[in-house]
């Protein structure tokens, strides 16, 4: 119950009880004024808390209807009842305490007919201008339920939006992540393997194999600080040099392309992440012999003529690649060469109105 006690609650109890206090005065004049003082104070606090409990719920986003607050509204009618029948119509104000009530705890379908027929039950002779009075409070809290409502739902949208970027966040540093300990460590793997064949055989390659290992390693680093901040942008010409490292490494034959100039430059970026990937999965997946990477000004190609794609399972490098290419407006194709093998096409999607004509 503590999370109902909040300030906008309080001030609002406060001024609900000082509206009491002429009721409180009438009854003063009737018999068993104590009883009835103590019975008008009770109906007010029921009603009080099954309208704080309701309003706290709306500025949630509860939209439901609160049982506490039902069984509250109703004990708080009852005793507003029994206090008519005490004192007679000096206590007829505490209406508006119930419609109040009914405006916050039921949705407008039900407090809204519940108003009028009460305006329309209660006789004019005994409460002048009471009906008109009583319909206008019902109707300005409702409008009031409708303003919670509507900035519990922007606060609810806010919070969604927050969640969705912290995901999208998340998914980004993933992929980077994946993308970069992914090739790093195949190629350092290559290498290690390689140096240990060589270390008897021919010491200084070994330990040029051992020496790019450490700078592999140390880049590999770099890169996940810097994936980690947010900042980080690939050059295709330098995933190009890798891939070719890379691939030699492996023992396949690789054929490059000769200059990454004719490329737009806006598409260089998700060009490299396609390069890195697809030549990774040449090396762990394809036992392939020859790989070859061409560019165009909005594609690249990458065919290899290893187990082709029937060997191939989307795992999570593909599938984060695939939506990085399609937040780039890049859509990413799998195929079979020629040879057998697979071949990996990424090509700028066009769009807009001229995207049929051409």
């Amino acid at each position: 119950m503590t999370r109902y006690i909040t300030w906008p609650n309080s001030i609002w109890a406060i001024f609900w009880l000082a509206l009491t206090v002429p009721i409180l005065l009438t009854v003063r004049s009737h018999p068993y004024p104590v009883s009835s003082a103590v019975l008008v104070l009770c109906c007010v606090f029921c009603l009080i808390g099954s309208w704080a409990i309701a309003i706290d719920d709306l500025r949630l986003g509860v939209m439901r209807v609160n049982l506490r607050a039902v069984s509250l509204l109703v004990v708080g009618t009852f005793l507003a009842l029994i206090v008519l029948n005490l004192v007679g119509t000096d206590a007829i104000q505490l209406a508006y305490f119930i419609a109040s009530a009914v405006a916050f705890v039921f949705p407008w379908q039900v407090s809204l007919p519940f108003t009028a027929v009460a305006a329309i039950v209660i006789p004019q002779s005994l409460w002048p201008f009471g009906h008109l009075s009583l319909i206008t409070t019902g109707i300005a809290c409702l409008a009031s339920r409708m303003a919670i409502i509507s900035q519990a739902q922007r606060k609810i949208q806010e919070v969604r939006s927050q969640e969705l970027e912290v995901n999208e966040e998340r998914n980004r540093m993933a992929r980077d992540i994946h993308d970069i300990l992914g090739h790093s460590l195949t190629t350092v793997t290559l290498k290690a393997e390689l140096a240990k064949k060589l270390i008897e055989l021919d010491p200084n390659t070994a330990k040029s194999q051992i020496a790019e290992i450490e700078e592999i390693s140390r880049s590999a680093l770099a890169e996940v600080r810097t994936a980690i901040n947010g900042y980080r942008e690939l050059s295709l010409s330098g995933e190009l040099a890798r891939a070719l490292s890379l691939l030699q490494s492996a023992g396949i034959k690789a054929k490059m392309p000769n200059s990454v100039d004719e490329v737009q430059v806006d598409l260089r970026e998700v060009f490299a992440w396609v390069v890195r990937e697809g030549t990774t999965n040449v090396v762990r997946h394809s036992g392939a012999k020859r790989c070859s990477i061409s560019l165009t000004s909005k594609s690249v190609l990458i065919e290899d003529d290893g187990v082709g794609i029937a060997e191939i399972r989307e795992g999570n490098g593909l599938r984060g690649l695939r939506e990085r290419c399609q937040n780039n407006g890049v859509e990413l194709c799998l195929g079979e060469t020629a040879m057998g093998g697979l071949k990996v096409t990424a090509q700028a999607v066009q769009t807009g109105p001229w995207a049929k004509e051409h």
